[in-house]
């Protein structure tokens, strides 16, 4: 298994969530974010309420959880053995559906889940 290929597949997985997130919501005008802010919010600076977003977004977005909760698992468990203890490669493709991913997002994750049970099932 590589350990350290796995981890930097995770790493990137949830980099490329959160910069795809993030420049989303910057090319939202001003209004529109304010819609989904708390009204104490609505005077703070625009940096501020998209840092605000991404926060939100680190803690509600489901599959980046899960993302994050493998990486976890696997930088502190010595005992990692299987990929069935992570959350994330174990998805059952309706909840994709559910969380709106396309069927070129679906297709897109399912190479990151090929790469990383390549990585484990190395040598």
């Amino acid at each position: 298994m590589d350990k350290l290929r796995i981890k930097d597949l995770f790493r990137n997985k949830i980099d490329f969530y959160l910069n795809e997130f993030s420049n989303r919501i910057t090319k939202l005008p001003n209004w529109k974010i304010n819609q989904t802010l708390p009204s104490s919010l609505h005077d703070s600076t625009l940096n501020e309420k998209q840092e605000y977003l991404i926060e939100r977004f680190k803690k509600e977005n489901t599959l980046l959880i899960k993302l994050q909760t493998d990486l976890d698992l696997i930088n502190s468990n010595e005992h990692f053995n299987s990929l069935d203890q992570l959350k994330s490669i174990n998805i059952d493709p309706r909840e994709f559906e559910g969380m709106g991913f396309s069927e070129s997002q679906i297709e897109e994750f399912n190479n990151f889940i090929e790469k990383v049970q390549s990585a484990f099932n190395q040598s």
